[in-house]
């Protein structure tokens, strides 16, 4: 009985081909589902990261965040300062001017947290930042070199991806006038009384902090909200369209004064912490409308992973 060798290697040569291929798909298909269901945190890491089983807190970078009043210090002097109750806010001032653009939360000792439709179309040139809440303005901390980080998948049309980094060249000094606000890494529920901080002014001369108690709406009573004061005709006014419930809420119910974008709604003595930012304000009612709609704010936990990502020196 004679073989035919050579026609049983091809038999097997396509066999194997074919195995290869097939294993070749299933792992495209595996990152493709990896990538698509973390898209609201792969842009730094890209499909290859680690989001898929994401721990923040083995994160390398997760060290940067437990840093000043978020690792408990300066807790107690700052609980006995009453002129000092928002250190963690930042402001974006136009340069050579006192004009204050949008707000921001001090998140480390070398990043600002703000939307990104605050530092859209600008350079770090065109800005200044101040720290603190401090009322003689020669004792701001002021930040003039830095980078802007915009969250690459930002939609200035929709306010999809609303976040922004700002990343210093150099640390700044924690103190209880300066300190950081820390990050929700467990995921938070929205649906408490938040805390947001207004400015009453647009000028760095004359704004001052304010405390405004808010309670977050879910998803179907947030569009419930919209579509009470929306027109439906109107598909080109933002507040007729549904926020993304999985990187956005909303909370509140009153008008903006403008220059207020960016700034934090954050809990109090969230898990032992003293505060903890849970949205960036990203769009609202402006003041002297008359139709007043809930605030929308970038909901920061849907970013930690990306946050984490770009904290590296």
């Amino acid at each position: 009985m004679c073989i035919n060798w050579g026609a049983f290697e091809r038999r097997q040569l396509i066999i194997l081909c074919e195995i290869l291929g097939l294993i070749s798909l299933i792992i495209t298909i595996v990152f493709a589902i990896r990538y698509f269901m973390n898209e609201s945190f792969e842009d730094c890491a890209g499909p290859f990261g680690d989001t898929f089983t994401f721990d923040p807190k083995k994160h390398k970078n997760y060290e940067y965040f437990t840093q000043g009043m978020c690792s408990g210090k300066f807790i107690e002097r700052y609980e006995n300062d009453d002129d000092h109750k928002f250190p963690f806010v930042a402001r974006l001032v136009k340069k050579r001017t006192t004009q204050v653009i949008c707000g921001g939360s001090l998140i480390s000792k070398k990043l600002v947290l703000t939307a990104a439709h605050c530092v859209q179309g600008r350079s770090n040139e065109s800005m200044t930042i101040y720290l603190g809440d401090e009322k003689n303005l020669a004792e701001l901390r002021m930040v003039v070199k830095f980078e802007i980080i915009i969250h690459p998948k930002y939609n200035s049309e929709t306010y999809a991806n609303d976040i922004a980094l700002l990343k210093f060249v150099n640390s700044v000094a924690l103190s209880p006038k300066v300190n950081t606000i820390c990050l929700p890494f467990d995921e938070p529920n929205i649906l408490v009384n938040l805390t947001l901080s207004l400015y009453d002014s647009l000028s760095l001369v004359d704004s001052r902090l304010s405390e405004n108690f808010m309670e977050g709406f879910d998803k179907y009573n947030c569009s419930l909200q919209f579509f009470e004061h929306g027109k439906r005709e109107d598909t080109d006014n933002i507040f007729y369209r549904p926020i993304d419930p999985l990187n956005q809420f909303c909370a509140g119910n009153e008008t903006l004064p403008q220059g207020n974008s960016g700034l934090p709604a954050y809990v109090k003595d969230h898990q032992n912490k003293p505060f903890t930012i849970f949205g960036i304000t990203s769009y609202g009612t402006k003041m002297n409308d008359s139709n007043a709609f809930p605030t929308v704010f970038t909901k920061v936990h849907s970013y930690i992973h990306w946050i984490l990502c770009n904290a590296s020196s």
